[in-house]
C-alpha cells in the first residue's frame, strides 16, 4: 500500500476535505478574486510549517515584509520571531531594497528561482514549505508567458524538496475586451460571428470563470508561420475593467477596443512579437487575417445537422425506414448521412427538409436581404430586390425557400418569406438572417458555403445598394461577417467614416468592367481561385483612451492561446494568467466571494488535488481575528441540483452557484 506524506494547513476544517493535507512536494495554485482569503491561508500553511519545523519560505510580491509580519500578528501567528530565530525567510518582491539579502531587485522569474533557491540553502536542507503570494506579478508585462514562467517554476523547484502554494488573481490580471468585440464561434458546421461577452454570458450567466466543455471553436493562429486555422475554446472569462479601455485604429479604418494590458501581436523585424495593448501606437503594425476560406458546407446542406449544431435538438425526424424518429437518436443510430429521404418536423406538425441542395439565386436573395431586408409586422422577412431581377431570383429561390418550410409572395419588386412553423422560424432565426442591434447579419448559410455561393451573396448586396456596401455605424458584427467574406473571396477592403464598409476590390472592378456586371463577374472569377487562411499586417494609424463597459471578457484557446477578433480580424492573445498556473497545477483551491443580505462572504471549493478523495463542495468560510482562517460546512445546494448531468453540474459549481448564494444565501453551518 502507498502511503502518501501529507501537510497540514493549519486551517481549522480544511484539511479534512483533503484526507489530511496537502501531498509532499505538490505544487497547488491557490486562485481567486481580492479579498477572498487567500494570503491569510498561505499564512496558516506558512506557520504550520514552523511549528512542525519544516523549512519555510515566504514571497510576497503585493505587501512588504513587514506588512505579512503584522498581519500574521493579528492572527496570531509570530512569524517575526520565526524569521529572527532563522526558521523562515520572507522573500520581499515589493521594496526590492538593493542592501536587503531576501529582496528581490527585479520582479523576473529567473531572479524568483535563484533567491528561493539561495534562502533554502541558507536554512538547511530537509522538508520545506514554500508560498508565492502573488505568481501574477511575475508576468504583468508579459501575460502571455503564464504558462511557461509556471512551468519553469514547477520544473526548476520541483527538485529542491518543497511543497508550494502558488497565489494567483483572477479579478488584476484577466483583462480583455468589451462585450460587443465580434469573434467567430464554430459548432460542428455551424459558424456564426457573435460578440464575445455574448458567448461568456451563455456559459457563465454573469462574471467568472468557466471551463467549456462542449466543442466550440474559433479562429486561431500560428504565430510563426502566419496560417489561420481552427482553435478549439477550453474556457470563457467575464471580469470587472480594471484600468483604461483602448481604441486601437487600424489602416482599413476598422476599430479594436481592448484594455491596455491586454495582449496583442504586432511586426517587429518581420516576427511576431506579444505586447500589452497599451504600448500599442500609430505606426504599430498589428497581425490582420488576410484571406481564409470557410467552405464547411457545400452545395448541399444537412439542415438537421446544422440545427444539432446550433443547439435545437429536439425535433423528430419522419424518414422512409422509420418514422417519428427523435433527432438525437437518429445521430446516434444511422448518422448524418441516414437523412437524405427525411423531413424534420415539430410538436405543431411544422416540418423542414432535412436535406436541402441551395441555389446562387437563393444566395443572391440574402445579399438583396443584408443589404436592405427588413421585418415585416406578420413575422417574415420582406426583401426587396431589382425588378428586373425579381423573377430570376425568385425562379431561383422559390424551391429552397419553400424545402425550408417558408410560404413565399412576390409583391411587386419584393420577396416576402414567412415561416410556415416554429421549426422555420428557427431556421430563419438561425441559418438565414440572425439580426443584430443594426439589422441582419451575415447568414451563417453564407460563411460557411463555398466561394461561388459567397459571390452569388455579394452579388445580391452589390446591387441592394446600388454602390458600396454599407454597415451602419456602431455594428461590429455586421461589419465582421462582410470582411469574411470579402476574405473568402480574395478581395481588398477598407472601412470609410461612420461605418461603411467599402470593397475596395470590387469597387476597381465595377469602375474599369463600367457597372456592377463587371464587378460581380469579377468576383465568380475570384470565387475560382484558392484562398488559405493566412495573416498579413496591418498598420494602426491611431490608438485613443475611450469609455467602456465596466465588464470585459476574454477566452481560452487550447495550444495557441490566441484568437481573431473585431472588425479587421487582428491577432490577440488570450491574458488568462490563473489558466498559466492551474495548467501545471497538482491541486487547485478556489476562492470566492459573495454578498448575502449587505454581508461579505467567503468561500472555497478544492476543484482539484491530485492523490486525494477531496471534497467537491462549496464550504464557506471566516477570517476571525486572533484566530484566522475557519472553514464552516458546506453550502446546501437544493436537490434538484444533485439530479443535473455531470457536465451541467461541474458549472453550476465553477459559476452560476454563486449568483443564487447571493439571492437565497447559503444555509451554510460550521462543522
Amino acid at each position: 500500500m502507498v502511503v502518501v506524506e501529507r501537510l497540514k494547513t493549519g486551517v481549522r476544517g480544511f484539511d479534512k476535505l483533503i484526507a489530511g493535507g496537502i501531498p509532499r512536494g505538490f505544487f497547488v495554485a491557490v486562485v481567486g478574486e481580492p479579498g477572498t482569503g487567500k494570503t491569510v491561508f498561505s499564512l496558516h500553511f506558512a506557520w504550520q510549517g514552523v511549528k512542525e519545523g519544516d523549512k519555510v519560505i515566504y514571497v510576497t510580491t503585493e505587501e512588504s515584509r513587514e506588512s505579512i509580519i503584522k498581519q500574521a500578528e493579528m492572527l496570531g501567528m509570530d512569524l517575526g520571531r520565526a524569521v529572527d530565530e532563522g526558521r523562515m525567510i520572507i522573500i520581499d518582491a515589493l521594496m526590492r531594497s538593493r542592501e536587503d539579502e531576501w529582496s528581490l531587485e527585479e520582479v523576473s522569474v529567473e531572479e524568483l528561482i535563484n533567491k528561493v533557491i539561495q534562502a533554502k540553502k541558507a536554512l538547511g536542507y530537509g522538508r520545506a514549505r514554500l508560498i508565492i503570494d502573488s505568481m501574477s506579478a511575475f508576468w504583468l508585462d508579459k501575460p502571455a508567458m503564464a504558462r511557461k514562467y509556471s512551468y519553469t517554476v514547477k520544473r526548476v523547484l520541483y527538485r529542491w524538496d518543497f511543497t508550494t502554494l502558488l497565489i494567483s488573481q483572477y479579478a488584476i490580471t484577466t483583462q480583455s475586451l468589451p462585450y460587443d468585440t465580434p469573434i467567430l464561434v464554430r459548432r460542428g458546421r455551424y459558424v456564426r460571428v457573435v460578440e464575445i461577452g455574448r458567448l461568456a454570458s451563455e456559459v457563465l450567466g454573469g462574471e467568472g470563470v468557466a471551463a467549456l466543455e462542449d466543442k466550440v471553436y474559433t479562429l486561431s493562429a500560428d504565430p510563426a508561420s502566419g496560417k489561420v486555422g481552427w482553435g478549439r475554446i477550453t474556457g470563457v472569462f467575464a471580469h470587472r475593467r480594471a484600468g483604461p479601455l483602448y481604441e486601437i485604429r487600424d489602416l482599413r479604418g476598422g476599430r479594436l477596443r481592448v484594455t491596455g494590458n491586454h495582449s496583442i501581436y504586432v511586426y517587429r523585424g518581420g516576427a511576431l512579437e506579444l505586447v500589452g495593448a497599451g504600448s500599442v501606437s500609430s505606426g504599430s503594425v498589428l497581425a490582420a487575417l488576410s484571406k481564409l476560406d470557410l467552405d464547411l458546407l457545400g452545395k448541399e446542406v444537412n439542415i438537421a445537422e446544422l440545427l444539432w449544431d446550433a443547439g435545437y435538438r429536439w425535433f423528430t425526424l419522419e424518414c422512409g425506414w422509420r418514422r417519428a424518429l427523435r433527432l438525437v437518436d437518429a445521430f446516434r443510430i444511422k448518422g448524418w448521412g441516414a437523412v437524405d429521404e427525411c423531413v424534420i418536423v415539430d410538436n405543431s406538425g411544422g416540418w423542414v427538409e432535412a436535406r436541402v441542395e441551395l441555389t446562387d439565386g437563393f444566395m443572391e436573395l440574402l445579399g438583396y436581404l443584408f443589404g436592405g431586408g427588413a421585418r415585416t409586422s406578420e413575422g417574415g422577412i420582406r426583401v426587396r430586390v431589382g425588378c428586373g431581377d425579381v423573377h430570376s431570383i425568385i425562379g431561383s429561390a422559390l424551391g429552397v425557400l419553400e424545402s425550408l418550410g417558408f410560404e413565399v409572395e412576390v409583391e411587386g419588386c419584393s420577396i416576402v418569406f414567412r415561416p410556415g412553423s416554429a421549426l422555420a422560424g428557427a431556421v430563419r432565426d438561425l441559418l438565414l438572417a440572425p439580426w443584430s442591434r443594426q439589422g441582419p447579419e451575415v447568414p451563417p448559410l453564407v460563411l460557411a458555403s463555398p466561394r461561388s455561393f459567397k459571390a452569388a451573396f455579394m452579388r445580391g448586396l452589390l446591387k441592394s445598394v446600388g454602390a458600396v456596401p454599407k454597415v451602419a455605424a456602431g455594428d461590429p458584427v455586421r461589419a465582421a461577417g462582410l470582411t469574411l467574406i470579402a476574405s473568402s473571396l480574395g478581395v481588398d477592403y477598407s472601412f470609410a467614416g461612420g461605418g461603411e464598409m467599402l470593397s475596395m476590390g470590387l469597387v476597381a472592378a465595377r469602375n474599369a468592367s463600367g457597372g456592377i456586371a463587371g464587378a460581380t463577374a469579377s468576383l465568380v472569377e475570384a470565387a475560382r481561385g484558392g484562398s488559405e487562411g493566412t495573416l498579413e499586417p496591418l498598420p494602426v494609424v491611431g490608438v485613443s483612451v475611450v469609455p467602456g463597459p465596466d465588464t470585459v471578457y476574454d477566452i481560452s484557446v487550447e495550444g495557441r492561446e490566441n484568437f481573431l477578433a473585431g472588425p479587421s480580424w487582428v491577432l490577440v492573445h488570450n491574458s488568462a494568467f490563473g489558466w498559466g498556473l492551474e495548467h501545471i497545477a497538482d491541486g487547485i483551491i478556489r476562492f470566492r466571494r459573495a454578498i448575502v443580505g449587505g454581508e461579505l462572504r467567503r468561500y472555497v471549493l478544492v476543484e482539484k488535488m491530485r492523490q486525494t478523495p477531496h471534497d467537491l463542495r462549496i464550504h464557506r468560510v471566516e477570517i476571525r481575528e486572533g484566530e484566522g482562517m475557519v472553514i464552516l460546512g458546506p453550502v446546501k445546494i437544493r436537490r434538484e441540483d444533485l439530479a443535473l448531468p455531470p457536465d451541467v453540474a461541474r458549472r453550476i459549481a465553477r459559476s452560476s452557484i454563486w449568483s443564487r448564494i447571493e439571492e437565497e444565501g447559503d444555509n451554510s453551518e460550521e462543522g
